[in-house]
Parts: C-alpha cells; structure tokens; sequence
C-alpha cells in the first residue's frame, strides 16, 4: 500500500498541513496496520532535512523547511510508532527548474533579482482563509 495523499500547496493554513499530512498519513498507516498490508510506503518530503550544499543521506540532521515538510515528518515518526506497521519512508527530492512554477524555482529567481539590484527581499504575507 502506498500513500500518497497529502496537501502540497504552498501557503496554507498550518491547520490544513496538520490535518492533511500529519492526520491523514497517520489514519492510513492505522489502516493499513490492522489490515495487515505487507508493506505500507510514506511518501514524504525531502524538504525534511536540514539545508545544505552537499547532497543528503538518510543520516543527514532534520530541519524541515516547511509546514508541509514539518507535518510530513511528524507523521514519519507516527507512523514508525505504529505497532504491526511494516514502513517504508520515500523522501522524494526538491525538484526545480523551468517547470516548477509554483515551489522553489520562483522564489529563487526573485531572490537572485533581488541580489542583482542591491536591495533586501521583504516577504508579506497576505491572505484570508475561509472555512466552510
């Protein structure tokens, strides 16, 4: 069994990461425990681990970058706490590039403009949630 279901938009609520990440990966793996699957795979984050220049490893220390990625790991170690649950944890990795118009490739074009011309990036947020 695998799970892929989890929030990946940007910008949410941390309610929303909290219930579509953390609760929702860790009612699966219940699930799939008591119906006793051969394996269950976590699709994670690779956004887990703290930054670096050089490549990560599976030791590498964790610092996760995101509340997606936070909520993600959280749910990691839930999971890895649930009795009869044969895990395995797929941390899939930070992609960017010329397609990646919604994650990391924009703010790292602005960030270089922003070094370019000499000035600091202020980031405001703003936005309102509606609950229905």
């Amino acid at each position: 069994m695998v799970n892929l279901a989890a929030e990946t938009r940007f910008g949410m609520a941390e309610e929303v990461y909290k219930s579509k990440c953390f609760d929702l990966s860790v009612k699966c793996g219940v699930a799939a425990a008591a119906m006793g699957v051969k394996c269950f795979v976590e699709v994670s984050h690779g956004q887990v681990y703290k930054a670096s220049k050089a490549p990560c490893g599976e030791d590498a220390p964790i610092k996760p970058w995101t509340k997606h990625a936070t909520y993600k790991h959280q749910a990691e170690e839930a999971l890895r706490a649930i009795d009869g649950l044969p895990l395995v944890v797929l941390r899939l990795a930070t992609v960017y590039g010329n397609g990646d118009v919604n994650g990391l490739m924009p703010r790292v074009v602005i960030a270089a403009a922003y070094k370019q011309l000499g000035e600091t990036m202020k980031v405001r947020v703003v936005g309102v949630v509606f609950f229905f």
